[in-house]
């Protein structure tokens, strides 16, 4: 018994030293791990002050790296520039009461398909984006003469004879829109909640536009014209912009896009007019002009996303409204027909006159996008 009392000292010694030694190295784990979330948080600016660091906002899957987007469209165009003819419920002079009769849009469909790579850990949340847009609609509009209503036509063949009147007139609009986006971009979140994407890259463009306008009757007795307008842009620019986005919670979110570019392109630019499908009565003008084409985009929609596959992958989908602009898309040329009519000498027709158009396009609706991080 004697023996125990005297091993007892000995005993609580080794165990206090034990008991110390396993809080030392407690305390050594938690300095570690305080440390590493520390520098996790913490950055050196590129003038070497240190501050925090916002919290990135990519996919928070056990695999980072490669994503691909599709999306699928559902637009309408707004075009300018496409009025071929007005109407008159009160022929004979004045006064005109009549409509203006243009080739109008209908809804079409399109894609957009892309990829990107981001890496959290080496590049501080950076990624890169690669996306192109294929969108295309096609549509015809007729006018033609009543018993109580005359047509007149906006557009007319040069170096015709005074014409005023057709009985039938129709304009036909052909629309192709390419356009390859680069993004070099940062998600990143301001709140719990509330995140944003700004990033900057390079945009391409490839948009055609054609438009045919045909003429018989009236004034042109048995004759038909047609007259052939082409502007095919091809040009790049600098692209900026940001993503925001705001969790509702459950994966729900709401999404919002805003970006600007500057474009420097050419336009391809022809006019084409025959009387009556005869050669020798063809009048070809080219007109190509080299221009500056800013434009805007915009998106506004409801998202989902959530980790699928044990957190190993990502599903994101988007639905929402999307609007583009383009200033001075159209640069075809028209005939203009009131200076030629005016009068030359001896009472012959005036010279020809041929008038850029200079007229923006616009395009909207709606964008359903889904996004696979793999």
């Amino acid at each position: 018994m004697k023996n125990i009392f005297k091993k007892m000292p000995v005993a609580l010694a080794s165990a206090l030293i034990a008991a110390n030694g396993l809080l030392v190295a407690d305390m050594d784990s938690r300095v570690t791990a305080l440390e590493q979330q520390m520098n996790d948080v913490r950055t050196k600016t590129a003038n070497c002050c240190y501050g925090a660091r916002t919290c990135s906002s990519l996919p928070t899957t056990k695999e980072r790296g490669w994503f691909a987007t599709a999306d699928l469209l559902y637009w309408r165009l707004y075009g300018a520039g496409l009025d071929f003819a007005y109407t008159d419920s009160r022929p004979g002079g004045l006064p005109i009461n009549g409509d203006m009769r243009k080739v109008t849009n209908d809804w079409d469909w399109g894609f957009r398909i892309g990829i990107g790579y981001f890496s959290k850990c080496s590049c501080d949340g950076w990624d890169v984006y690669f996306n192109y847009t294929w969108f295309e609609t096609e549509d015809t509009h007729y006018s033609n003469s009543g018993p109580n209503s005359t047509i007149y036509p906006n557009k007319i063949y040069p170096n015709n004879p005074l014409i005023t009147t057709v009985s039938t007139s129709s304009g036909k609009y052909e629309f192709n829109y390419r356009v390859f986006d680069f993004e070099l971009g940062r998600g990143f979140y301001l709140s719990k909640c509330f995140a944003m994407r700004p990033f900057m890259g390079v945009r391409g463009a490839g948009i055609n536009q054609k438009m045919t306008f045909t003429y018989a009757g009236g004034d042109l007795n048995n004759d038909k014209i047609h007259i052939h307008d082409k502007n095919d842009f091809r040009g790049a620019g600098l692209r900026a912009g940001t993503d925001l986005s705001y969790a509702l919670g459950c994966g729900f979110g709401i999404l919002g896009k805003a970006s600007m570019a500057l474009l420097a392109g050419s336009h391809d630019v022809k006019y084409k007019a025959n009387k009556s499908e005869i050669p020798a009565s063809n009048i070809r003008v080219d007109a190509d002009i080299r221009r500056f084409v800013p434009n805007i985009q915009f998106f506004l929609g409801v998202s989902y996303d959530k980790n699928i596959n044990k957190n190993c992958n990502h599903i994101a989908v988007s639905l929402g409204y999307e609007t583009q602009y383009w200033w001075r898309m159209n640069q075809t040329i028209t005939f203009d027909n009131v200076s030629a009519n005016a009068g030359g000498p001896n009472g012959s027709n005036g010279p020809n006159n041929f008038q850029r158009e200079t007229e923006d396009i616009g395009i909207h609706g709606v964008t359903l996008d889904v996004r696979f991080d793999f």
